[in-house]
């Protein structure tokens, strides 16, 4: 597989911190990143949530834990379990689907 930057340049930036589409090789298909659940606490600093919040990409509940800790009342899922308290579901799939893109 040959990725090209937008100049046709196989050596771009993105590609020395191994971005998804700028690197040479392939990655599983369900590659695995975690978020610093201190990132949950910065945006609702910024911004105001229902109480009930899906997290939809969940992995390891790191997020929804911390959204749980603030008071919220979270549904989470992910494509692939990980661990107990996950749903297993696609939720392109179900979003694409109930809303017939």
């Amino acid at each position: 597989m040959e990725n090209k930057d937008w100049k046709g340049n196989t050596q771009a930036v993105m590609k020395n911190i191994g971005a998804n589409n700028h690197c040479e090789h392939d990655y599983e298909k369900y590659a695995y990143y975690a978020t610093e659940p201190k990132a949950v606490k910065l945006l609702f600093e910024l911004e105001q949530f229902d109480d009930n919040i899906w997290e939809c990409a969940a992995g390891e509940l790191h997020l929804s834990k911390e959204m749980q800790r603030l008071g919220k009342t979270v549904r989470s899922s992910d494509i692939i379990v990980r661990c107990d308290g996950v749903e297993e579901l696609d939720f392109l799939f179900e979003v694409c689907h109930e809303w017939k893109f």
